[in-house]
């Protein structure tokens, strides 16, 4: 019985900046969809002081969805501006749009705001398409299936 090794391929520094860039961009994308849940009713309760304790869940219903409208949107939006430009200025733009929809989240003042920013990290998330692609693409090239 004849065994096949397969060699693997030599980890390059380019190789190890663009693992270390898939890394970060997954990890920012995962990290604004669970760090609002535990705090997002206290969040609605101050962002709508005079609300019902029951009215509450609803109102945090509506932050969390806005992300994922945003996430669906933006996924056909990046997608052709990376079939335009390119994966790379897409994946800097949405990670700088990322960073302001965040801070812009944080600094809410009132519920309209708050939706609007949580939709827009969704929006900046689209990129997560990307990553999958981009990181397929280098898996199948170096031939790790």
């Amino acid at each position: 019985a004849m065994c096949w090794k397969l060699k693997r391929p030599q980890v390059t520094r380019r190789l190890l900046k663009i693992y270390v860039a898939i890394f970060l961009s997954s990890f920012s994308n995962a990290y604004v969809i669970a760090m609002l849940y535990p705090f997002l009713p206290f969040m609605v309760e101050f962002l709508l002081p005079n609300i019902d304790k029951a009215s509450i869940s609803k109102y945090a219903g509506i932050v969390a969805t806005a992300f994922y409208i945003g996430r669906l949107v933006g996924s056909y939006v990046w997608g052709g501006i990376a079939d335009c430009i390119g994966r790379k200025p897409v994946l800097i733009a949405s990670g700088v749009m990322l960073t302001l929809t965040s801070i812009l989240f944080g600094f809410s003042v009132n519920f309209v705001m708050c939706v609007l920013a949580r939709f827009g990290m969704g929006l900046s998330c689209g990129k997560c398409t990307l990553i999958s692609v981009t990181a397929d693409l280098h898996t199948h090239v170096l031939g790790w299936v």
